[in-house]
Order: C-alpha cells, then structure tokens, then sequence
C-alpha cells in the first residue's frame, strides 16, 4: 500500500517541476568549467571585482561603513562608481559572509538559476506546453550567456529582473496595483545591481509599455516601487554628459550595422566579433517572427497597443545599437557601448513573437521555437565561461603582497600592461595595499600620480626592468587615459628584487630627494 502511494506520488510530480530542473541542471552545465577553475573570472572580471573587494575590506577588515576608501586612485568615494553594487543585498550578503572565490561561485550561478527560472516563468504567460516554455526560457536566457565568459558582473545579476519584470507586466491575473509595483520593484533593483546600461534600456522598454497600458494604477504602483533605483544615481550622476574616456575611439567602432544585428540574432556572431555582439534567438525564431509580421501585413491586422510599443522601442534599441542616436551631442557618452543594446533587441523581437503565437495559437510553432533552441543552446556551450587559470588566493600573489607589505608598502605604482596579470590587483586590494594606476572600467578616472609622499601618489614603485636613466616615466597604462608623469631617479630607492611566475620584478622605495 505504502508503494503504491509513493509510485502516485511519484508519476504526479508537476512537469513544471521537471521543466525548471532541467533548465537549472542546463545551467550549471553550462558553468561547470569556471566552478572547477581556481577562480570565475578573467579579463573584465577583475575589475568589475575590485568595488567589492573594497566593502569587505571596509566592512570585515576596517569593521567601518564602506563609504570611502585608499584602495583605488590615491582614494575615493566608494559609491562613486557606475559598477557600486553594495545596496544590492542579495549578492552582498553572500560576497560579505562567504570567502571572495565561493562567493563569486555562488552570486554567477545563483543568478544564472534565477535568470532561467524568471524565463521560464516569463514564457509560461503566452505558452501552455511544457516543451514551448522550455525552448523559450532557453532563447530568453541567451542574449546574457556571453558575459559569464568575461564576468560582467553587472550584466549576470541583472537580466533576471529583467524578465521578471516583464513576467509581473504580463501578467494577465494580476490586478492593476499590483502588476505596477512588482514589475516596478524588479526594474528598481536593475540600477542597484550597477547595470547602468540595462537600467537606462529596460527604462525605454517599460516606458512605452506603460504608456500602452494607460492604467494609471499601474503607472502609480511602478514609479512608486521602481523609485528604489534612485539610490544608485549618485553613483553615476557625475558621469552623465562628460566627454568620453578615449576620445580616439569612435562611436563607430563601438557601433554595430542593421547586418550585423541580423547575424547576432541569428548565429550569435558578427562584426566586431565580441562577447558584446553575441545575442542569438536562433534562425528559426526570425523566420517565424517574419512569417508572423507577413501574415499580419497580409490580413491588414492592426497592432495591439503592446505590440506598438514593443516595435517602438524595438526601433529606439537599433539606433542606439547602430549608433545614430550617439550623433550631434554628448549626452549618451555614459553609455560608450551603443552594442549593448543588442539584448533588448533580440528580447523585443521575442515578446512581438510570444503575442503573435499567444494570439493566433499557429500550428506548427513548437518546431520553430525548438529547432531555434537547439541551436543556440549548442552554440551557447561554445561560449561556456572556463574561469581563470589564477585566483587572488594564489601562494605565488600571496608572497607578492606579504613582501610589499613588509617593506612597508600603502600605495604601489603597480605595473597594468597585461591583462592576465590582473588578477594582482584584486590580491593587493584584498590586503590593504592601495593601487593608484590600475586598469578600471570608469570614465573621468585619473591616475593618483602625483599626491602627499614626498610629492608622489605612491610611496612604492614596481617595474619589470631595473631603472637605469634618470627619470622614470609614469604611465598609467589606463585604457581611457593618456595622463603621464615623471620620478627622478633619485626618489627611488631598490630594496628588492623579486620573481612572480617567471617575471622579474623590481621593488623600489620612494624617498625624498634632498
């Protein structure tokens, strides 16, 4: 008897269930390289790390409120940084109470869980088969997989608020309250997370969504719960409307063409080929969404308000992503990535796509929506993230940071011309050694060259060769920029010389010259 009513118990596991676990186990899959590699991260990741390398050292070293801190150019304002995610409690309670690497661990996949699980919930609004849901919280899912390879930190913890967010907005059960101030409290928490740029673009989306709606309850319950983003804007309001990092660099480059966009959302690659241009929904979900629009032009459908909105903000992201809404004036230099915008492009198409199927129940949809996820499933894992072959826990990066700090060490010039080294700077954060001049993702950011020891920024110097002439010239190595400065040999003083995976390195002191 007894089984017999664990086998009922069994079979009457809901699908959905069943769907979510092999959605989450797809997930952790995906990211199975970076959790075995001695840390999630490289590139991008180290310095989208170092804002949070400083709060635990505010917080668990200095047992101080994390408001200002020596750790970055000569010392700063924490929360003056577009990346400051420290009100976003649910990944600063785990980056506070477990070591830096889990944490890391536990915030990306976490947070990828989330993300398909708010995908999943999002497709089940406009799709009652189980197989269709699956198959869409996969194509939901992909526009974001690329910034697990670099560690956007960013871009990870946001693009779930993203679609529970429109998951709360689509809701057809919701009352009008209600449905403003969940979707409002999930774009809130976007600009907490210092997503600056799907802050500004999931604004536009919603936007026009709410403007279609014309519920004023909903408009109430949304500025209401989404005004808790407000308490990011000091953090990038001195930014908004500078001139850009790197004046050299042209919005072009950094642009991306309406063929360009077609191939990211069909293959996931284009021109420039980088992690930024990645957004695939698969061949088969643009035939099907053409076919869709075909037909709606053939039968003189007129759009619903949604979808109007939707094809208007559609059209705002490709001139964003193309750059032409860049053109004339400076006011969108914060956001110096028209590409990034390619996310809400490929997540617009997908919402018109889930109104037409959700509307017209075509027949023959499942095999589009499940062709066009093989598709990008399989070409997501070649993108799978494989972490860093370094950690910050590294002996080798230990032993560095033990011999500055026993010769004294508090603000070190620290050569930044290899990426792969960056890995040092988050090291060197973590035990209180302060780096002036190190790579960071920041406009309007200036090197601490000159300051209060002995005239300097800095009271030591590291190099790869020794100093043999009689000045030294400071350069910052900083990709956005060109300020230099230059130390008389005689303010230099050699007190070791050390080896760091195979490199030499030279330690000087800096002394005043009489």
């Amino acid at each position: 008897m007894i089984l017999k009513k664990l086998g009922k118990q069994i079979i009457q596991v809901p699908k959905d269930w069943l769907s979510q676990s092999f959605l989450l186990a797809i997930a952790l899959l995906f990211c199975l390289p970076a959790l075995r590699s001695p840390f999630w991260g490289s590139g991008d990741a180290w310095s989208n790390l170092l804002p949070i390398v400083h709060y635990r050292h505010s917080i668990l070293e200095e047992t101080t409120v994390p408001y200002y801190t020596e750790l970055w150019y000569g010392g700063r304002y924490q929360w003056q940084n577009p990346l400051w995610n420290f009100l976003y409690l649910p990944a600063t309670l785990l980056w506070l109470i477990f070591p830096l690497d889990l944490g890391t661990r536990l915030v990306y996949l976490g947070h990828l869980w989330f993300t398909v699980w708010a995908a999943y919930r999002l497709a089940g609004i406009f799709l009652p088969k189980e197989i269709d849901r699956v198959a869409t919280a996969i194509l939901l899912t992909a526009p974001v997989l690329s910034a697990y390879l670099p560690a956007h930190t960013e871009k990870i913890l946001s693009w779930g608020w993203v679609l529970l967010a429109l998951y709360f907005f689509f809701h057809p059960h919701l009352p009008a309250l209600r449905k403003g101030l969940w979707s409002g409290l999930c774009v809130g928490m976007i600009p907490l997370t210092g997503s600056n740029y799907y802050a500004f673009y999931m604004l536009l989306l919603m936007g026009g969504l709410l403007i279609a709606c014309g519920d004023r309850k909903t408009w109430w319950g949304f500025l209401l719960t989404a005004s808790i983003g407000l308490l990011h804007l000091p953090s990038v309001w001195y930014l908004i409307g500078q001139p850009r990092g790197n004046p050299n660099e042209p919005i072009a480059s950094l642009s991306i063409s309406m063929g360009g966009i077609l191939f990211s959302l069909a293959f996931g690659v284009s021109f420039p080929m980088t992690w930024e241009s990645w957004s695939p929904i698969g061949l088969a979900s643009l035939y099907l969404c053409a076919k869709f629009f075909v037909n709606h032009l053939r039968d003189r459908q007129q759009p619903s308000k949604a979808e109007t909105a939707l094809l208007g903000s559609g059209l705002i992201f490709i001139l964003l992503a193309t750059g032409v809404l860049y053109r004339g004036h400076s006011l969108l230099n914060t956001f110096r990535l028209p590409m990034r915008a390619l996310p809400f492009i490929a997540l617009t198409v997908l919402l018109l796509l889930l109104i037409q199927i959700a509307r017209r129940h075509p027949c023959g949809y499942t095999f589009f929506l499940v062709v066009a996820a093989l598709q990008v499933g399989l070409t997501s894992f070649l993108i799978r993230p494989s972490g860093s072959p370094y950690s910050p826990y590294d002996p080798q990066a230990q032993a560095f940071a033990d011999l500055l700090k026993q010769h004294g060490a508090h603000q070190v010039w620290l050569p930044s011309d290899n990426a792969r080294e960056m890995f040092l700077h988050v090291t060197l954060n973590r035990n209180g050694i302060g780096l002036p001049n190190v790579y960071y993702g920041d406009m309007g950011q200036e090197a601490a060259i000159y300051g209060n020891h002995c005239g300097y920024g800095f009271d030591h110097l590291v190099t790869r060769m020794p100093i043999r002439t009689p000045t030294y010239l400071l350069k910052p190595d900083l990709f956005w920029t060109t300020t230099t400065g230059m130390i008389s040999r005689q303010n230099l003083r050699l007190v070791a010389v050390t080896s760091l995976y195979g490199q030499s390195l030279y330690l000087y002191r800096v002394t005043c010259a009489r």
